[in-house]
């Protein structure tokens, strides 16, 4: 048998051996550069959420339409409405509005006492924290989410591999099985202007304006998302 790192098996998995991993399990999300089979390790970032949280989240989100969901066992059952009815908005305040003035995106679950709930924006607000933490508290701030993880691991290498990183975003994980995800990331990802900010805090001390040009480019050719 053969021991590697996850990041490292899912880029293999892709048939690749280079390329950026997104992995994001119970706890943690990690971006994860892979160059010829080795993880960079120098430029990995990682988020302190998951799917547990998202899990918690959605528990939370849930008392709004007055549903209390409070034990362990219970727990579980809203984990399997995540799993089962959840995904990503391709546009949140678009799909926000939508389900203001349409119940096209309800969902009816059937309880284990085979009583029957609603559920709406909750399918779709509950996997948002991967792109706005900020929804789910935890102190964190909307600059470091999914989207701001991946330009600072791709930022963070040599300008030579950003081409294959970005060509190639790998999904793993639980929680990256969202309906929507990998589409959601590559939108963010064309419109990387929006996160100079991000870009500039690495590139500030090269002054090379040439530089962030090179990688708004690259994003806008190159950028692809697939799952693992």
């Amino acid at each position: 048998f053969y021991v590697a790192k996850q990041a490292e098996l899912a880029m293999y998995e892709s048939g690749k051996t280079s390329g950026l991993s997104v992995i994001s399990g119970d706890g943690l999300t990690e971006t994860v550069p892979i160059y010829e089979g080795h993880a960079l390790k120098h430029a990995v970032q990682t988020l302190n959420i998951g799917g547990s949280d998202l899990t918690d989240h959605l528990m939370k989100i849930l008392t709004e339409r007055g549903y209390s969901f409070t034990t362990s066992a219970e727990r579980e059952i809203v984990r399997d409405i995540k799993e089962k009815l959840g995904y990503v908005a391709k546009e949140y305040e678009v799909e926000l509005e939508k389900s203001c003035v349409s119940s096209e995106i309800e969902k009816c679950y059937e309880l284990p006492d085979g009583g029957p709930i609603t559920i709406g924006d909750e399918r779709f607000r509950c996997a948002e924290v991967m792109f706005k933490p900020q929804l789910y508290g935890k102190e964190l701030t909307e600059e470091h989410n999914l989207v701001s993880m991946v330009l600072e691991s791709v930022v963070a290498c040599d300008q030579g591999l950003w081409k294959d990183l970005l060509g190639n975003i790998v999904l793993s994980g639980g929680n990256t099985m969202f309906a929507g995800i990998g589409e959601r990331l590559s939108d963010e990802l064309f419109k990387i202007t929006s996160y100079k900010h991000v870009i500039d805090g690495f590139l500030r001390q090269r002054d090379d304006k040439r530089m962030y040009d090179d990688i708004i480019s690259l994003a806008y050719d190159y950028c692809g998302v697939v799952g693992a």
